[in-house]
């Protein structure tokens, strides 16, 4: 559902079908970007029609994110994969495969230069987009549902049973929380 918050109504219905595990905004507000069992679906707000399908994915989509400037796309599976596309292309010019199990969350750096990912194998991984290359990597105590990195780009978050703050130039912990929730997000 599409509201209008000034208005303080609902203004559009979008049609998506079958299981949706998580939804995103585009910084703009033009599109809605779904992850289902059958993908992610990107739909046009403003016009009510889905406007793109990303294929690719072996699983559920269970995580899907915008970069700050709307130009990636980033989607975490059930397939063991992360993956990062190209608006309004859609062409893929990141897939991350260092997860043994479901991959549950995922956030792009501001500047669409990073990803990080999560997943049920208890790591949260540091992701060069531009060479699909692993830069580093920090264990938790239970799956990693929830990433974010701040605005920066130099510090990222990450849950698993405890949150984890570390620091993207080195893979360094900054500081650890216990037992708090699963899903993040940072200013």
């Amino acid at each position: 559902h599409v509201f209008d918050l000034e208005a303080e109504k609902e203004v559009r219905t979008i049609p998506v079908s079958g299981w949706q595990f998580a939804q995103a905004l585009s910084q703009d507000g033009q599109y809605l970007l779904v992850g289902t069992a059958h993908g992610a679906r990107l739909w046009d707000l403003a016009k009510g029609v889905e406007a793109a399908r990303f294929q690719g994915s072996g699983g559920w989509v269970e995580d899907v994110c915008f970069s700050a400037d709307d130009r990636l796309i980033g989607t975490a599976s059930t397939d063991k994969t992360a993956r990062v596309h190209l608006l309004p292309t859609g062409r893929e010019v990141a897939r991350f495969t260092g997860h043994n199990h479901h991959v549950r969350s995922i956030a792009l750096s501001p500047d669409g230069r990073l990803a990080i990912s999560g997943g049920d194998d208890n790591m949260a991984r540091l992701w060069d987009v531009a060479s699909g290359r692993e830069l580093y990597r920090v264990e938790h105590q239970e799956a990693v549902w929830g990433v974010a990195i701040t605005g920066n780009s130099r510090y990222a978050l990450s849950a698993g049973g405890d949150v984890q703050l570390w620091d993207l130039t080195n893979g360094r912990q900054v500081a650890q929380f216990e037992r708090a929730g699963t899903r993040l997000a940072l200013l």
